[in-house]
Formats: structure tokens, sequence, C-alpha cells
């Protein structure tokens, strides 16, 4: 969005107080107007910077990774818990004296 001030020329002829304070209070609302075109200008900018990084993937495929290798620790501290605990032990042993004689079996 752009403001346009209009300052009248100066006739060089009036030289009271009043034009002068005119001029003054014009060209303090020309800087104002300025200043706020920049910062509009300025947080657009970053608003769109701001967008892009969102938008950015990169790092991606690393986060998915730290959270695969999470849910197989997790899986790993589980399987661990249940065989240590209350008869796991045991099943464990169990399927390993099957296979092992299933082995021995057919040799």
């Amino acid at each position: 969005m752009s403001h346009l001030i209009v300052i009248p020329p100066s006739t060089g002829a009036v030289t009271c107080g009043a034009t002068h304070l005119h001029r003054a209070l014009a060209q303090l609302l020309a800087t104002v107007i300025r200043l706020w075109t920049s910062l509009q200008l300025t947080a657009r900018r970053s608003t769109a910077a701001l967008g892009r990084r969102l938008r950015d993937d990169r790092g991606q495929a690393t986060t998915e990774y730290a959270l695969v290798l999470l849910a197989a620790a997790l899986v790993a501290l589980l399987v661990v818990a249940w065989a240590t605990a209350g008869g796991g032990a045991a099943r464990i042993s169990g399927l390993f004296n099957r296979v092992i004689d299933a082995v021995i079996d057919r040799v």
C-alpha cells in the first residue's frame, strides 16, 4: 500500500510561523508514513521468509530416523522387560530348546 502526500510548493512570499509549522508537520507526517511503509515491507519479507523456512523439509529424514530409533529402542526395552519378568525367560528357554531339538532331529 502506498501513500502519497502532496506538499504545496512554497511561494516564498509568506513567511509567517503558521506556514513553517504546516511545512514541518507535513514533513513529519511524510516521514512517519515512509517509516510505516518500510515497517510493513519488512514485516511482509519476514513473514515470507518464515513461511519459506516452515515449508522447507531439510532435516525431515533425520527426524524420522531418530523417531524410528526411539520406537525400536522402546520395543527392545519392552521385550527385555517381558523376558526377564514373569515367565518370559521360561518361554524363551522352551522355544530355544524346541528349535534346537528340531534342528538336531533333522540332522
